[in-house]
């Protein structure tokens, strides 16, 4: 049962991709935490609308069983839900200062552009943790899903463009760790990588970026 085809990213795919999420960032993390929340739930909106056909994407793509991949597509809802919450609670703190004449304060800013490498088995849940996030705090993202689930994070990623999300602040590269994942971790470009997946690579990718 073919589901679709999907691309091999490769090298200048990335490069494209690392273009596209640098010019988008200035304007991105300028925008205030509101109205990035209100995409966030534009975004929910749109896959509450569509909750039963995504979650029988997953089944069909992951080979989880249809309620397992419900509850995959509940959860990357709330955690959507609960990131549009977080964009209106304003955080900071006044910290108090051993000099009279100093102000101590820690202020929250993006961190810049992010790859987001996430697994097969929570196609869904485990990429709005990295994405949403990422995209919550006013960083650009270029999202690396697992090779075997393309097509539950290309619907993804379509969700977040019918939602109205700027071009360039959330682009996807598809294939496998090898061809398209390290040569993300790698680049000069990428100010932060969040991975979720197996120890090994996770331990490797920690000596990557600690090398940097």
């Amino acid at each position: 049962d073919v589901i679709g085809s999907f691309p091999r990213s490769a090298a200048e795919d990335i490069e494209q991709a690392l273009t596209a999420a640098g010019e988008a960032l200035p304007a991105w993390r300028r925008l205030s935490r509101i109205r990035r929340g209100e995409y966030l739930d534009d975004f929910a909106q749109i896959v509450k609308a569509n909750k039963e056909e995504f979650a029988r994407l997953i089944a069909r793509e992951s080979g989880k069983p249809i309620n397992e991949a419900r509850a995959d597509v509940v959860e990357g809802l709330h955690m959507a839900q609960y990131l549009f919450g977080r964009a209106r609670m304003a955080t900071g703190e006044v910290i108090a200062s051993e000099i009279p004449e100093k102000d101590s304060y820690m202020l929250r800013k993006p961190k810049g552009v992010v790859a987001a490498i996430t697994p097969w088995n929570f196609p869904f849940a485990i990429p709005m943790w990295l994405v949403g996030s990422a995209l919550a705090e006013g960083n650009t993202v270029v999202f690396k899903p697992a090779e075997e689930t393309p097509a539950v994070a290309e619907r993804m990623v379509q969700f977040f463009e019918k939602a109205g999300l700027p071009s360039g602040v959330l682009n996807l590269v598809q294939g496998y760790g090898e061809e398209a994942g390290w040569p993300l971790v790698n680049h000069e470009a990428i100010d932060v990588v969040a991975f979720t997946g197996s120890y090994d690579v996770g331990s490797r990718i920690q000596q990557a970026c600690a090398a940097k």
